[in-house]
């Protein structure tokens, strides 16, 4: 079950507490009140364009191992001629040396 580990509404098993912090029997009367929000996938945000990076903006990893959507540096590197700059470090790198990251 989404909201707590599969056992019914609010009755987590014992893998979700090991997951899940507001499902431990030490937490979980703090947490009582707050809304649910377990996610069953994450989501990759480009720290430069703010979208989501999923199967139509794909992520790329430069050489230095930072990871940017291919959106935003598609456009960096038509403005640069190729080029990439990594906003975190400054290193500069050729379009042609990134590498696809694939999100499981």
């Amino acid at each position: 079950n989404e909201r707590g580990g599969g056992g019914g509404w609010g009755m987590p098993t014992p893998d979700a507490e090991t997951h899940c912090p507001a499902c431990s029997p030490i937490l979980r009367h703090m947490a009582a009140k707050l809304p649910l929000a377990n996610r069953l996938r994450s989501l990759l945000v480009c720290p430069i364009t703010g979208q989501v990076m999923d199967e139509q903006n794909p992520p790329l990893a430069l050489p230095n191992g930072r990871v940017y959507s291919s959106s935003a540096l598609l456009e960096m590197a038509g403005a640069r001629e190729g080029q990439i700059e990594c906003i975190a470090t400054g290193e500069t790198f050729d379009f042609s040396d990134l590498r696809k990251v694939f999100i499981s």
